[in-house]
């Protein structure tokens, strides 16, 4: 179910575009075309093997200034993201302070090690929802059935790292979206 996205109410954000903080949150960089974290237009976009260098070069200095604003930043996003979706972590959470991924309950496919060049940019090991990111014997949107992973809730719980509170507030919202399911 897609979420409703909401722009940040918390002002003590440092020094981050909306662009910036969206994509902290939500993993993506929302209506941009292109991650500010990126450095490439679409005018600049460079083809070819001998520019393959450089780009990684780019791609580990975007993820550098990721971390660095998240660091700067995580507890005002990450408490501004509990309060309007209790029971989940945003992206930058996942990225670069969860203690490991979510479990894998069914599916096919395994978790495997990250490729050289994700190392080398210092990719994060897990996707914005806290899967592992890199995996093998399965092909997405091929049709294919894909693994399924514990929720963000159960996760949470087995790990200990709810915020005070944040249960009764995902209860309540829970409670509130069944209760309020049925109507128009």
């Amino acid at each position: 179910m897609p979420r409703k996205r909401r722009k940040l109410k918390d002002k003590r954000v440092i020094g981050l575009t909306p662009a910036k903080a969206h994509e902290l949150l939500y993993g993506d960089p929302g209506p941009a075309v292109f991650s500010e974290y990126e450095r490439i237009s679409s005018g600049q976009r460079r083809t070819g093997e001998s520019r393959e260098g450089e780009r990684l070069k780019e791609e580990a200095a975007a993820w550098v200034e990721r971390r660095r604003d998240w660091k700067e930043n995580r507890e005002a996003l990450t408490k501004t993201w509990i309060a309007e979706n209790p029971g989940t972590r945003p992206a930058g959470w996942w990225w670069f302070d969860a203690p490991g991924p979510r479990r894998k309950a069914s599916g096919p496919g395994r978790t495997v090690s990250a490729p050289d060049y994700a190392a080398e940019v210092g990719r994060p090991s897990l996707t914005a929802d806290g899967c592992p990111a890199f995996h093998s014997g399965y092909g997405f949107g091929l049709g294919h059935d894909e693994p399924k992973f514990e929720t963000q809730h159960a996760y949470l719980t087995r790990r200990k790292l709810w915020e005070p509170g944040e249960q009764k507030a995902f209860k309540a919202k829970k409670k509130g979206a069944t209760v309020g399911a049925g109507k128009d």
